[in-house]
């Protein structure tokens, strides 16, 4: 593990520090770092963005990582360092950075220090392209990176631990020693929020209803599907309403299917327009079942 702080000098930045600490001194360097405005700290997610101030228990303000700007909607591979190498655009993330500093925290980029809470596998491009930002054109006086994994162990206070991040595109297993971030021992794997989301919609097309004035049901068409997409409906139900079951009713599920005289789930009912979008029982077990996270 790296940790890397930079400051914003007259003319030019300088590397404060690059070397490997425990937990314990690293939580307690970050909520001490200005003892009179405590220090902003961002987690940029590939889906979604939390920013906070240094000290707190929960984050001011969790956002979309990609609605600033379409281009971050339609571009995730910039987050990833897959987009050939070439540096992600600095207008979308200055806009996306003052929204944060103006209609979140409310407060000036030049009188707090930045944390930027990283995924050890953030590209160098895009380091590169946030220290840009925050330094030179919103001249926050330094700016910090701390491996996202790591920052896990604060609340427990602990130097080992195994950290399991579930995110929307990958799941990530990284062992934590002495404080030390064990690159050489990571695991990943490619099932993660997303493959969940694409499951639900499979079964959605398959078995979603909407009901209609009467309680008339009817099967989803395309003008549904464009409501769905443009509230983010998927999101909402692989959030609120799909679950993992007891492992008794998985195993009765493994051994006799879906063809068996267990209770039934009780379907969920969402708005949809003047309408309701109807999510049955079995689509609220059978995402995760079938997409590998039950």
């Amino acid at each position: 593990m790296s940790t890397v702080a930079l400051s914003r000098g007259n003319n030019s930045r300088r590397s404060l520090s690059s070397l490997s600490t425990t937990s314990t001194s690293l939580s307690h360097a970050i909520s001490n770092i200005d003892s009179s405005k405590p220090a902003v700290v961002i987690e940029i997610g590939t889906k979604l963005t939390k920013c906070g101030f240094a000290g707190e228990f929960v984050p001011r303000a969790i956002i979309r990582t990609q609605f600033i700007d379409e281009s971050l909607n339609l571009n995730q591979d910039i987050l990833k360092g897959n987009n050939g190498g070439s540096r992600p655009d600095i207008s979308v993330f200055f806009k996306f950075f003052k929204h944060i500093f103006y209609s979140h925290l409310l407060s000036m980029p030049r009188e707090r220090r930045v944390i930027i809470v990283e995924n050890i596998l953030s590209p160098t491009n895009l380091r590169k392209t946030i220290c840009k930002v925050l330094l030179e054109l919103l001249d926050v006086p330094s700016v910090m990176f701390v491996p996202s994994h790591l920052c896990c162990t604060f609340p427990f206070n602990t130097d080992y631990a195994v950290v399991v991040d579930v995110g929307y595109k990958e799941t990530l297993a990284l062992p934590i020693a002495e404080g030390v971030t064990m690159l050489n021992s990571w695991e990943i794997s490619n099932a993660g929020a997303q493959l969940v989301e694409e499951r639900l919609r499979i079964l959605l097309k398959d078995y979603g209803q909407v009901e209609g004035p009467g309680s008339q049901r009817r099967n989803l068409v395309e003008t549904d599907w464009a409501k769905i997409e443009k509230n983010n409906t998927i999101e909402d139900i692989s959030v609120r309403f799909i679950f993992c079951t007891s492992i008794e009713r998985g195993r009765t599920i493994q051994e006799k299917g879906f063809d068996n005289k267990l209770d039934p789930i009780s379907e969920a009912k969402l708005p949809l327009g003047s309408e309701f979008l109807i999510i049955p029982g079995y689509v609220r077990l059978s995402s995760k079942i079938e997409s590998g996270l039950a």
